[in-house]
């Protein structure tokens, strides 16, 4: 005849059970690239903040186009100066993110790394 666990002892192994299916998954989501460590998402939020600012900096360097538009074709033409500013920011800051993502270091380790089984 067997004595029945404690339910203190069941709680206890529940816990553990969980706690290591959760590491599990945890590390499953990581291997698929599905989960980043957040130093790593704040790192990349800070480049493209720094990358955004300089392209958003040149704004000024816009001003005798702006100028010219509206002293040709007044408010009109300043709309369209400031749609072909946008759009061309738009290029720079797409053309820098894809630099970001270029120079990215993939942080997920790949199956068969480090001792694991493929």
């Amino acid at each position: 005849w067997e004595m029945p666990a404690s339910p203190v002892l069941r709680d206890h192994q529940a816990r553990a059970a969980q706690y290591a299916a959760d590491l599990k998954f945890l590390d499953l989501e990581e291997r698929l690239g599905r989960l980043v460590p957040v130093a790593e998402v704040r790192e990349a939020g800070m480049q493209a903040a720094e990358a955004i600012i300089r392209i958003v900096d040149r704004l000024p360097t816009s001003a005798e186009a702006v100028a010219a538009a509206v002293v040709r074709d007044g408010v009109q033409g300043a709309r369209a100066a400031l749609k072909d500013v946008a759009r061309d920011m738009r290029a720079a800051i797409a053309e820098a993110m894809g630099a970001i993502e270029a120079t990215a270091q993939p942080s997920m380790i790949e199956p068969g790394e480090a001792g694991e089984p493929a």
